[in-house]
């Protein structure tokens, strides 16, 4: 009797062993598509984009940039979630607008120029320093879109994953 224990006691640690490995999402499968970037903008050119949910579950989602300094992608000088702009000057939290649908697909622009409500500089003189530095450097910066993705689970916030967009550069326009 007690090797029938046994034995039943092994075949349910293995088939929940199973359901485990498959309810897990493999980690190269993507969860979102980004759409519609090209390659390189203007200094102060806006980047329209869309990440659209390709996975079968909902999820909550921040989109940030980043820029390569040095070898090393760092958060851009002035981070805020892209979907919600507001978290720019205030402590975000995440409602059910930042949650993704499978199939769902959110349209985002990137004003790089766009001036903060805290920066002391008029926009002209802010939108001039930004173009002045990149056409101070010895090459283009390069810029890519981050996209976190978080789940709920028992109630609280896990980030699942990151994934990024390709790298774009930025140019300075010639006049």
């Amino acid at each position: 009797m007690k090797c029938y224990v046994r034995i039943l006691v092994y075949v349910l640690f293995f088939i929940l062993g199973l359901t485990a490995c498959f309810s897990q999402p493999n980690p190269g499968t993507p969860f979102v598509e980004i759409d519609g970037m090209k390659s390189s903008y203007r200094s102060c050119e806006p980047v329209e984009f869309s990440i659209r949910n390709v996975s079968e579950n909902a999820f909550f989602a921040e989109i940030y940039v980043e820029n390569l300094n040095s070898g090393s992608w760092t958060n851009d000088v002035f981070p805020y979630n892209l979907h919600n702009p507001a978290s720019l000057y205030e402590k975000p939290v995440l409602t059910d607008s930042d949650k993704l649908a499978p199939g769902q697909s959110w349209v985002l622009s990137y004003k790089r120029c766009a001036r903060p409500r805290f920066v002391k500089q008029s926009t002209t003189t802010f939108r001039r320093s930004i173009e002045e530095k990149d056409n101070k450097a010895s090459h283009p910066l390069s810029q890519r879109i981050r996209v976190e993705i978080y789940r709920v689970r028992e109630g609280r916030i896990e980030l699942m994953k990151k994934e990024w967009s390709r790298p774009f550069s930025r140019f300075v326009s010639k006049r």
